[in-house]
Formats: C-alpha cells, structure tokens, sequence
C-alpha cells in the first residue's frame, strides 16, 4: 500500500515537485475536465499545510479561471475549505498569493463568489481584521493587508449588496 500522508518528511519533497507538476499541468491545459477536477479534492487536506501554500493558490486559481461554472459547483466546499484554512494564518506575502484566488472567483463569480466567501466565514474574518486596524489593535493584520482585505470586501458589496 502506498502512504499518501503527507506529514511524513520524505513525503514532502514529493509533495512540492507534484504540485508543480499539476500547477503547470493546469497552466497548459486548453479545457477543463470532470477527471482533472476531481484531484482537487486534495487541495482541502494540501491546504492545513501552509508550506505548500504559494503553489497552491496558484494552482487553486486556474481551476477557478479554467474549470468556471462546473468547476465552482463541484468543488465550492472545497474552495471555502481551501481559503478559510489560509485567511489570517500567513504574512503579507502569503496574502498576496491567496488574494489572486479571491480575485478570480469573485471576477469570476461576482455573486456566487462573494456567497462563497460569506458562507465561509471568510468576509467576517476579513472585516474583524479591518476593524482591529481601524482601532490600532496591537495584533492587527499589515496596512498592505488591509488593502486587500477591504478591495474583496468593497467587490462584494459592490456586486452582491445583500451578502
């Protein structure tokens, strides 16, 4: 039987050089397929591990783009599951790289998207992060942060007033 953890150490260098594999993969795909949508049920387990996080925003986000509407009904609990393990656990520059997801479901989806993001937890989080730097909370998230967390908030309210 072959292990799958991938917690274990040796595992780990496979890990990242799989998930290149796929993210290019992914990249140079023309259409998207039911069989390639189903290795992203993975994405969910990959994603408590902030060490492969930067390529799997990469990866997270041409599913978005490339698979649309199919895509997002198959796999939105995913997609929550996916960003609500990353929201307010990485630095700035982890943001940056989970904001191209958030950008491109809700440039996607405006509607569905926000729905997502709301339904997650995700807009609560990202406006309690608002508030704490309005109020010069010790443990705020960054200015830079903050900027982006108010950019998906204002797309969403902008696109979807009632979430």
């Amino acid at each position: 039987m072959i292990d799958d953890s991938i917690a274990r150490e040796e595992n780990m260098f496979l890990s990242k050089s799989a998930l290149k594999i796929w993210w290019v993969f992914l990249r140079l795909s023309k259409t998207y397929d039911p069989l390639l949508g189903k290795l992203f049920v993975r994405a969910g387990e990959l994603s408590k591990d902030l060490e492969h996080m930067v390529i799997l925003m990469r990866v997270t986000e041409h599913y978005i783009i490339l698979g649309g509407a199919n895509f997002l009904n198959d796999h939105a609990t995913t997609i929550q599951r996916v960003i609500s393990n990353i929201v307010g656990e990485v630095r700035p520059r982890g943001t940056a790289y989970m904001f191209l997801v958030i950008e491109a479901l809700l440039r996607s989806f405006p509607v569905e998207g926000g729905s997502l993001l709301q339904s997650s937890g995700v807009l609560k989080t990202f406006t309690e992060a608002c508030a704490s730097n309005y109020f010069e909370d010790d443990k705020c998230e960054p200015d830079r942060v903050i900027v982006l967390y108010l950019t998906a908030l204002a797309r969403v309210l902008l696109s979807a007033p009632e979430t």
